[in-house]
């Protein structure tokens, strides 16, 4: 009797175990159909008639509206024989409108007169009284989560709910019924005569006289006393040294006061009793994060937290200047900027690898670093600079001693994370010493030559002492919620249910047994 009941409860346990398994694999396999199973865009844009070359399509009697991210999404409610596409100068392909209503992507505006419509320009539409702003970039509505869009998606695949929408082309009504004219200097912008509009929003207390972008930046502007950043009124006067860096990796722009040595990361302002700061890697390509240094710290900008970072104490000593790109000086040493990736991997004899899901060979974190190079009288004495490649557009060669070294230009952007490489093959240094005056040297793409150099042991990257390191983090926990785990844990509840299932029915039957025995 025992024996059978051990057997009956190891059964039991891998009927669980099996169940578990193929409950979290349905579901997996599900998951998988509802993100990566689609709409019928590719349908609708094959056989489909497309609008000119908007993202507008007409199909089995229907408009569709193309939302990148969402795909093509119905537009509901439109009066086919009168529906057109804005046609401007622009060329926005975005808007468009029947007899009633104007049209957003697939969303309808109904307080336009689309007898009187007209453009504006600067992606501005107005009938003379109502005017919109919107935009040709889509965005995500910030109240979804992840796990809301889930189960959003799933409930849709189950239930043949609505398609849910994550992106749309934002629009904004301006507050005014006056007529409107374009700002030629400003994107995104446009007048009544008496208000700057950006986006659709007020800038409040612009003059619309001198307001204009600084140095060129798309979303920084300053009239004659007043900053922005898009629509928003920074702290910040225009004292006329205002300077603008730009991280094309993450689109984060940094506005860098010269008088006051402040700055702000696009509309984060960082903390002014820090101040002042100053900035390092402006001009090179070897950095994720541009790196600020105070009397009180070294910080950076997390773009992933919208916030300043402190990674450590100023250890810097007098006047910290930038010597060529991605090398920097204080009074005694002389640092370098470099980068590397930390990436998720995948475990080769898990017999689950191939199931890490969203994880697997994940990036992790981006790492910029300042090493140590030198002291500063070594730099100024016993390092000689031979040659610029191409006046210095691809770098240029230096030497110390009886050792040449390649100071890269290209960055990570190019495959290059280091920022200085020992040359340690002669062919390699005469290549590069006379890469300037070879014949077919404009149609060579130097960048993949100094990768082949690289790979080749020819080029043999410099690593100096880290110094102090600046990390993004993507994943704090790359593996929290792989397969494997997530069926162990599924398991062991299981398990767990059915122990305490089996405890409670043997506690009862003893109760019971007992129970007859006191009778008797």
């Amino acid at each position: 009797m025992k024996m059978n009941n051990q057997k009956n409860a190891n059964i039991m346990i891998k009927a669980a175990g099996l169940s578990a398994i193929i409950l979290i694999f349905l579901c997996f396999i599900v998951i998988f159909y509802v993100a990566f199973s689609g709409d019928n865009t590719s349908e609708i844009q094959e056989n489909g008639e497309r609008y000119g070359t908007s993202d507008f399509y007409k199909y089995k009697d229907k408009i569709y509206a193309l939302v990148y991210g969402n795909g093509l999404l119905e537009v509901e409610g439109v009066d086919i024989p009168t529906f057109k596409v804005f046609d401007t100068e622009d060329n926005n392909g975005n808007v468009a409108y029947d007899k009633n209503r104007v049209y957003f992507g697939n969303i309808a505006v109904s307080d336009l007169d689309t007898d009187k419509l007209y453009y504006v320009g600067n992606n501005y539409y107005s009938d003379g009284i109502n005017s919109y702003f919107c935009s040709t970039s889509v965005e995500t509505y910030e109240e979804l989560s992840a796990r809301s869009i889930n189960i959003k998606n799933i409930f849709h695949f189950l239930f043949k709910t609505k398609r849910p929408q994550h992106y749309f082309y934002p629009y904004k009504k301006l507050e005014t019924n006056k007529r409107l004219e374009k700002v030629e200097e400003l994107k995104n912008s446009a007048t009544d005569g008496e208000e700057v509009y950006y986006a659709g929003e007020k800038l409040v207390n612009a003059d619309i006289y001198t307001i204009k972008t600084i140095e060129d930046a798309l979303f920084y502007f300053a009239d004659k006393e007043n900053v922005y950043y898009k629509s928003k009124l920074l702290s910040f006067k225009n004292n006329g040294k205002l300077k603008v860096f730009h991280e094309n990796d993450y689109n984060v722009y940094y506005l860098y006061d010269e008088k006051s040595k402040n700055v702000y990361a696009n509309d984060y302002l960082f903390e002014t009793v820090n101040a002042p700061y100053k900035v390092v890697g402006v001009d090179g390509t070897h950095h994720f994060s541009l790196l600020f240094i105070s009397k009180d710290g070294v910080y950076f900008y997390d773009p992933l937290k919208r916030k300043q970072e402190r990674i450590g104490d100023n250890i810097f000593k007098g006047e910290i200047k930038e010597i060529y790109p991605d090398i920097f000086s204080d009074d005694k040493n002389i640092y370098y900027l470099d980068v590397y990736e930390d990436w998720a991997k995948r475990s080769g004899n898990n017999p689950f690898s191939l199931l890490k899901g969203p994880f697997n060979g994940q990036l992790i974190s981006r790492n910029t670093r300042i090493r140590y190079l030198d002291k500063k009288t070594a730099w100024e004495n016993d390092w000689k600079k031979v040659a610029d490649i191409n006046f210095g557009g691809d770098g240029s060669i230096w030497k110390k001693g009886n050792k040449y070294y390649y100071f890269d230009i290209y960055g990570f952007n190019q495959n290059i994370n280091r920022t200085i490489y020992e040359i340690v093959d002669k062919e390699v240094l005469d290549y590069l010493l006379n890469f300037s005056n070879l014949k077919d040297g404009y149609s060579i793409n130097l960048a993949n030559k100094i990768r082949d150099f690289i790979s080749e042991k020819k080029l043999i990257a410099f690593n100096g002492e880290v110094i102090i390191t600046a990390t993004i983090h993507f994943i704090e926990d790359p593996y929290a919620y792989s397969i494997p785990k997530i069926i162990f844990i599924s398991i062991a509840f299981l398990i767990g249910l059915y122990a305490r299932y089996r405890f409670d029915i043997a506690n009862f039957l003893k109760k019971r047994k007992k129970s007859k025995f006191s009778k008797k």
